[in-house]
């Protein structure tokens, strides 16, 4: 039930004696990453020039994965003990399922996931197994996303077949073998296995066999593994006769124990390099066990006391590179598979199926009709009527009493056969595949009954992924072993690209054009239309080059078809990777890790090391350099002369870097590796000084970060799951609610700044997202940047407080949670040009608090700028500063509120006070009035428009106010001229550009206004279909000129007796109502109603 990746190797052996390759340097020194990088790219650059392809590929996925994960020595192992530590050690296994986190985020797993039966491209699987009276419960293990059980997986369409994760606990843990007790089958143990985050490895290390006793609801530790002992689990089997034995196989030997004695596990070394994996009793004779692996085979006649090598019996002519035992029912006879080298190898030869007949192994056949069926994976499988399943890169099916092999398509099977089951059944159908794609079944031996079964499941393992701005349902990136992946506006997954997918990034302006890295396919591969993918290499001397299969791409802020990525250097294109320049370093080194700002003059900030020199110090020198310019020129920092960066950049790779997108002064940087209390820094002075801010994180690798400014949160994604750590506090939090997001490897972290979502492109478990907006306590955001212009959309969680002194200009739509507020300090100034501040209604559609101008301040709204869905608007305090032409201000309750403000003059021009249905909808809260003046010295309005354009959804009470007055020196309501006058002369009426009041419960409301000695002057003004026009109280001066005042129209659907006003008086409805005033002057104005019918007005043009 587990299967064979040889090791892992996904490359070859080249089996000349005379000249070393990448796999005899990995075999010679596996386990130090450090003394690997020397020999291969420093010592003997024909070690590159000796390996084939397929060697080269296998060491870049090697190289990219262990870079950040070995110890200060190269030691592997202490990133394994990690995992043990980490699992073991935190908490109780069983606890650990129920742990919460303090950040309330609600999870959608997006995919992908298969829409179709015909493929099987979801994820790297490693085992299966079937239970024993239930055909419909299957239990998979995965690679690196733990155990999944299915209770439908006989589901008639396959679609729809479901999986739960049972390992929520364990969610990067590998599973490399399943098995249920036989007389029990509540009772499950499985391997739990490192494998590199699924990628190519010299070795692969164990964490120990888990048991359950409640069908996987909680686990223990039935056995735990050293990685130090360089011990690998492969495989869990039962004696056939007698339950109470278990045989646990190991790379290199195997482990036994009898559950009635009280002995342990009794182990038996056979072989340092065996490299076992697969392991076959006799069901009729428990003494007879077959083992089988990479470089040997053995038996024992004596239930397991003994072990014989029998390689050169079975394989006289020593071509195999691995051998796989089963057990056939049907004639009482052990078969081996024998597979030949890798196809890439220059010694291939036939796959072999040999049986043994009592005295001899004896050839039945060959699989060379196919090439070589096998290459770097084997699985040979008999069904219990005899017919025979096998593989590895290709599955065959072998008919029994058929002397002829059919191949399954690739339509229907993912390639890299792992593990085969079978159903209780007499023919063993359905049959059960896990692959490097998933799981499949069929119904039948015909090749064309096969079908996927993925149904919910995705493990996929990203590399790399980005979401566009413009449109944040379109995402993408790439996987390993299948494929890069596009989603598109509505949410439906296709493959773009095949074979191992890298990074990807979407152009911020156009979806539609997008770069990706891909790690396994030639140069300048491309869809045409879409996708751009690129073969990062490193050229050693002229005639060779090694891939960089962890290559970055980002994308330019604001510049269509505009991209960077790191190959090896950092680069640059502007043609959608038609043309590529270099920009950093001029020559030599590696650029581990780079990112944009999104202000202008475009700040760009990486990190890179030399590498080279000599053997002692292969990396000769690292530093991060920093361009203000948009990569034109650098500003190289490094330890030694940078107060507070006390992090080796030498020595310690940078795994990320993440500019704030509001402030490009302000950069995060992480680490990944082990040094303690290293991990995570920041400046806020681009670089001239640093702040360790890793405190109490974890000394694990950190692979990305992504700061939150929104809610003031920075996020890193780890091996162990996401970490994040709030502004202004020194305390990080795990999100450790396993029941929500799983606690899985996360090497990508996105957020979506116009919509205030992350998303992460994780290793095993495919795409997460969660909306940012809902969560509460975030801290306030201070700019005190002196001067600070937004130009790209942003989404606020939280307070803004402009301090003293400082300037910002807002120049792209912003979006504000609830309650929250814009502070303009005192000698603060804010400035939104163009931009449209609405709430964000993620959540809800609640509105959002509005802006505040205190004592002193300066708020300018011009070119367009709006302002919606605010409790307030803006609220002008103590003559604090206000300049609004051209702006709108739409669905909030109050628009503009000016108090306490007796010195200063006001002024709004071609305005637009608009409502809708927005609060009929809302239901709790109703307009109140667009503008509100208490205690003012002088406003002005000049061509505004004051409307409600949905009346029918109101209360004729409850349409809202235009101008509300309660103590106002002057007001003026005058138009503009749309003709340009000539001196001294007058604005004709057709080319006046009235203030209009439409739909209004009151145009002008002045009912509380105090004092007489206030002014108010109304010229060419519209009251259009309001239920009263103005009304104009405690004046002492007053100029209505030249106006239309259309009385008492409500709308078409009016119903007389919809409505009661002032005691069933409907005649309380007017144009111009004036009381206590005096020195009044009303010339040139038109009063009349709209329309004319039943209950309507037709005397109350004017009272007094």
């Amino acid at each position: 039930m587990k299967k064979f990746n040889a090791i892992l190797f996904v490359f070859a052996i080249s089996f000349c004696a005379s000249a070393q390759t990448i796999s005899t340097v990995l075999k010679d020194n596996s386990d130090n990453f450090f003394e690997v990088i020397k020999e291969v790219e420093i010592r003997d650059n024909d070690i590159l020039l000796n390996s084939t392809e397929k060697e080269k590929k296998g060491y870049a996925r090697w190289r990219a994965f262990w870079e950040n994960r070995v110890d200060e020595s190269g030691k592997m192992t202490t990133y394994v003990d990690t995992w043990k530590n980490h699992y073991f050690n935190e908490s109780s296994l069983q606890n650990r399922s129920i742990s919460t986190s303090n950040l309330d985020m609600e999870w959608e797993q997006l995919g992908p996931f298969e829409t179709s039966s015909f493929r099987n491209w979801q994820g790297r699987c490693q085992s299966i197994c079937v239970h024993p009276t239930d055909n419909s419960i299957v239990y998979l293990g995965t690679m690196g996303s733990g155990v999944f059980k299915s209770t439908n997986a006989l589901e008639a369409n396959p679609t729809q077949v479901q999986w739960e994760c049972i390992t929520k606990q364990f969610a990067s843990l590998g599973a490399y073998d399943i098995e249920l007790h036989p007389l029990n089958p509540e009772i499950i143990y499985f391997i739990g296995s490192f494998y590199s985050n699924g990628l190519v490895s010299t070795r692969n290390y164990s964490v120990g066999l888990f048991k359950s006793i409640d069908g996987g609801e909680t686990w223990e530790l039935e056995m735990e593994v050293n990685p130090e002992d360089e011990i690998f689990l492969t495989n869990i089997m039962f004696d056939p006769n007698d339950s109470n034995i278990m045989y646990l196989l190991s790379n290199r030997g195997i482990f036994r124990k009898d559950y009635r004695g009280t002995d342990g596990w009794v182990y038996t070394e056979l072989d340092f390099d065996a490299q076992l994996w697969e392991m076959e009793i006799n069901p009729t004779n428990s003494d007879e066990i077959y083992l089988s692996g990479k470089n040997f085979i053995y038996n024992s006649e004596d239930g397991g006391q003994t072990y014989n090598d029998i390689t050169s019996e079975v394989d006289p002519t020593d071509l195999g590179f691995y051998y796989c035992v089963d057990y056939n029912l049907a004639d009482n006879r052990f078969y081996v598979l024998v597979g030949t080298p890798d196809y890439h190898s220059t010694n291939n030869g036939p796959d072999d199926i040999k049986y043994y007949n009592g005295t001899d192994w004896v050839t039945m056949g060959t699989l060379n009709q196919f090439g070589n069926a096998c290459n770097y994976v084997a699985e040979l499988k008999f069904a219990p009527n005899g017919d025979m399943y096998l593989g590895g890169m290709k599955p065959f099916i072998k008919i029994n009493g058929s002397s002829t092999f059919s191949q399954i398509p690739d339509d229907y099977v993912h390639d890299d056969l792992r593990d085969i089951a079978f159903s209780n059944t007499t023919d063993g159908l359905p049959v059960f595949f896990a692959t490097d794609g998933g799981i499949c079944r069929n119904s039948g031996t015909n090749i064309g009954q096969w079908r996927s079964i993925n149904g919910n499941l995705c493990i996929l393992q990203f590399m790399g992924f980005d979401v566009s701005e413009s449109n944040p349902e379109v995402m993408g990136g790439g996987t390993t072993d299948n494929h890069s992946w596009v989603r598109d506006e509505n949410g439906t997954w296709r493959n773009v690209l095949s074979g191992d997918g890298g990074a990807m990034a979407i152009d911020a302006t156009n979806e539609l054009i997008m770069l990706s890295a891909n790690g396994s396919e030639s140069d300048g591969m491309t869809v045409t239309g879409t996708t751009k993918s690129f073969f990062s290499g490193y050229n050693f001397g002229t005639s060779y080059s090694l891939k960089k299969y962890d290559a970055r791409i980002k994308k330019h802020p604001m510049l269509e078809k505009t991209f960077f990525f790191d190959q090896w250097g950092l680069k640059k294109t502007s043609d959608g990777g038609v043309t590529i320049s270099n920009i950093y370093p001029n020559s030599g080194g590696i650029v581990n890790a780079f990112d944009i700002g999104k202000q202008v003059p475009y700040t760009i900030v990486c990190s890179h090391q030399v590498y080279g020199g000599n053997l002692e110090n292969y990396v000769q020198d690292g530093n991060i350099a920093i361009s203000s310019d948009d990569g034109l020129t650098w500003n190289e920092i490094y330890s030694s002369n940078t107060i507070g960066l006390d992090v080796d950049l030498t020595n310690t790779p940078v795994t990320d870097i993440d500019i704030n997108p509001i402030n490009d002064n302000e950069i995060f940087i992480c680490f990944g590796r082990f040094s303690d209390g290293q991990k995570v820094y920041k400046t806020t002075d681009k670089g001239q000084s640093w702040t360790n801010i890793s405190y109490n994180l974890e000394n694990i690798p950190v692979n990305t970060i992504e700061y939150n400014y929104s809610n003031g949160i920075l996020f890193v994604g780890t091996d162990f799951g996401l970490y994040y750590l709030y502004d202004n506090t020194t305390t990080w939090e795990k999100y450790s609610n396993v029941e929500e997001f799983p606690e899985v490897i996360i090497p990508d972290i996105t957020i979506v700044e116009s919509s205030n979502e992350i998303v992460l492109g994780t290793s095993g478990r495919g795409v997460w997202r969660a909306n940012l907006s809902c969560l509460a306590n975030s801290p306030e955001l201070l700019i005190d940047n002196n001067y600070t212009k937004w130009e790209s959309k942003l989404c606020m969680n939280r307070d803004i407080r402009i301090a003293t002194g400082n300037t910002l200009d807002i120049r792209a739509d912003i979006t504000m949670s609830e309650g929250k507020n814009i502070y303009v300090e005192q000698g603060a100034t804010l400035i939104l040009d163009g931009t449209k501040l609405s709430n964000n209604f993620a959540c809800n559609d609640n509105l959002w608090q509005g802006i505040i101008a205190e004592l002193g301040s300066e708020v300018i709204l011009k070119n367009g700028a709006t302002i919606e869905k605010a409790d307030i608007g803006v609220l002008v305090q103590d003559d604090a500063k206000l300049s609004v032409t051209n702006a709108t201000f739409k669905n909030n309750r109050i628009a503009v509120k000016i108090e306490n403000s007796n010195t200063r003059v006001y002024s709004f021009e071609s305005c637009d006070f608009v409502s809708d249905d927005y609060f009929s909808i809302l239901g709790s809260i109703l307009p109140e009035s667009f503008v509100v003046l208490s205690d003012v010295k002088s406003v002005s309005f000049k061509a505004c428009t004051f409307k409600n354009e949905s009346p029918e959804s109101y209360d004729i009470n409850s349409r809202g106010s235009g101008i509300k007055i309660s103590g106002a020196t002057s007001v003026n309501l005058l138009p503009l001229c749309s003709h340009l006058l000539d001196v001294g002369e007058s604005c004709l009426d057709h080319y006046k550009i009235r203030t209009i009041f439409q739909n209004l419960t009151y145009g002008i409301d002045c009912s509380e206004n105090y004092g007489e000695t206030s002014y108010i002057k109304i010229e060419s003004c519209e009251f259009k279909d309001n239920f009263r026009g103005a009304l104009l109280a405690n004046f002492s001066n007053i100029d209505i000129l030249s106006n239309r005042f259309y009385v008492g129209y409500i709308n078409d659907n009016y119903d007389v007796n919809e409505y009661s006003y002032d005691e069933n008086d409907y005649t309380s409805a007017y144009g111009l109502y004036l009381s206590n005033t005096r020195n009044y002057t009303i010339e040139e104005n038109l009063f009349t109603t709209n329309k004319i019918g039943v209950g309507r007005p037709s005397n109350c043009g004017l009272r007094n």
